[in-house]
């Protein structure tokens, strides 16, 4: 029979006895040191530790300043299940009571300000409908808030923290399939992004959440909004972050191409274009613009096919009819943003995609280019925080 993991707490001087044992408590803050057990799952998981969904190891950061002290497995088990750095409250971390599900610990350990590894020091992943496995890393606090990122085929990791959104949300930050860390499908037509939906309803049921909020960019946007027509009971709140279009890929090439043209003369346009990117897309060119750029570029880089697998467009003028019809009918809020200097999507795509839905709303940030968390931070945050949370 496959042992139990414990972890235990340990520090220098007088234990605690009794049922609550290894559980910190906001007297013990304040000098009250703890010695003792608790299990971290009240039965083995299904397959054993190394088959687990997450085999984690979580660090944490002393979220409320009280000293460090280490907690680690009180017994032996193939490889490290848990080492927690910092100072948080167990019991609240468990909601006071301990779960048996490893995703469970994953994401509630996230919620308390840490980050996620599973134990060969990758990023959790799971198996989607066809077999392929997908990656996804989990940071921040609050509730749960599924991120997708553009290209198609970008990292997932070319949205940092989306401009300090995991100080109120927890980010469940989706690799898609053929992108950043996630496998490459046999069939390359599961990447259109009408397939790609299923990923999202998967990676839901696997995080055992009944509704999502979902915050998607450009090309991301057309999979988020695909999700919300085929499971509209299962959304929450929806972040459209200049989108590529509402059913297809319907960028306005003409108002792209004035956008760029009316600012190639900008300050730091040549020097952007010397380091390969594209000035129009970010508001300006900035130390933080080419360090995001830079980052780009370690990134995994998707295949070259994907992009014509992914922007799939509707058989028929009928067919586009009914996608925009089963988009109208979504009654979840959906808030639009767009940058008034994106040289890359425009900002009449994103008025499209706004007016379709009943209970959408379009915020345009001035100054703002493609990445309006990397060019306006705190506008950004505060816009999309105040909306998640009205």
């Amino acid at each position: 029979m496959e042992k139990i993991p414990v972890i235990t707490e340990t520090t220098a001087s007088q234990p605690r006895t009794g049922p609550r044992a290894g559980i910190r408590t906001a007297a013990d803050d304040v000098g009250t040191e703890v010695v003792g057990t608790r299990p971290v799952h009240q039965r083995p998981c299904p397959g054993g530790w190394r088959d687990c969904d997450l085999n984690v190891r979580a660090v944490l950061g002393s979220g409320r300043g009280i000293a460090h002290r280490r907690l680690t497995p009180a017994r032996s088990m193939p490889g490290e299940l848990a080492q927690y750095v910092g100072g948080f409250d167990c019991g609240r971390l468990f909601g006071g009571r301990l779960r048996s599900s490893c995703r469970e610990l994953a994401l509630r350990s996230a919620r308390q300000g840490g980050s996620v590894l599973c134990e060969d020091g990758r990023m959790p992943r799971f198996t989607s409908y066809d077999g392929t496995t997908l990656s996804y890393s989990v940071a921040g606090r609050g509730p749960a808030l599924v991120c997708l990122a553009g290209g198609p085929g970008a990292d997932v990791r070319d949205l940092g923290r989306l401009g300090g959104l995991d100080g109120f949300r927890t980010l469940v930050m989706l690799d898609a399939r053929a992108a950043g860390r996630s496998e490459v499908p046999s069939d390359r037509a599961s990447c259109a992004f009408t397939e790609q939906a299923r990923d999202l309803e998967e990676l839901r049921r696997r995080l055992e959440i009944e509704r999502l909020d979902v915050v998607a960019h450009s090309a991301g946007t057309l999979t988020a909004q695909a999700f919300a027509a085929d499971h509209p009971e299962k959304l929450g709140k929806l972040v459209l972050i200049t989108p590529a279009g509402l059913v297809s890929r319907e960028v306005d090439e003409v108002e792209v191409a004035a956008i760029r043209a009316r600012r190639a003369d900008e300050p730091g346009s040549a020097e952007a274009l010397a380091a390969g990117a594209q000035p129009w897309s970010y508001g300006a060119w900035s130390d933080t613009t080419r360090r995001h750029h830079e980052a780009e570029a370690t990134y995994p880089q998707p295949p070259s096919w994907l992009r014509d697998a992914f922007y799939v467009r509707p058989a028929s003028e009928a067919a586009a009819a009914t996608e925009v019809a089963r988009r109208a009918a979504v009654l979840s809020p959906v808030l639009v943003v767009a940058g008034s200097e994106d040289g890359v999507a425009g900002v009449r795509a994103a008025r499209r995609v706004a007016s379709c839905y009943p209970v959408g709303r379009l915020e345009v940030l001035a100054g703002c280019g493609h990445w309006p968390w990397i060019d306006e931070p705190t506008a950004f945050r505060e816009l999309v925080s105040g909306f998640l949370d009205g």
